[in-house]
């Protein structure tokens, strides 16, 4: 990915994260994290971001932090040996 890209695709991850109410740079930057392992348009492709984000009583960190525990789990279990 050039520098222009990856600018474009940082700054269409702040875009997207900010629709949802996003504005703390941590999450923001974990919203943009989740993009590149999960593609630029998992928040509506995947059910289980989709879910999350719609979330309205929750605040967007705890949002983005239900989020990164889904994603650690998935990790943790797709690499497990047992």
């Amino acid at each position: 990915m050039s520098d222009a890209e990856l600018d474009a695709f940082i700054r269409e991850g702040f875009k997207r994260a900010a629709g949802y109410g996003m504005s703390v740079e941590w999450d923001l930057c974990r919203f943009c994290w989740l993009a590149a392992l999960y593609g630029t348009e998992f928040d509506v492709e995947r059910d289980w971001a989709r879910n999350v984000l719609s979330l309205a009583e929750d605040s967007p960190t705890e949002r983005m932090d239900q989020l990164e525990t889904y994603q650690r789990n998935y990790l943790a279990q797709l690499f497990s040996t047992a």
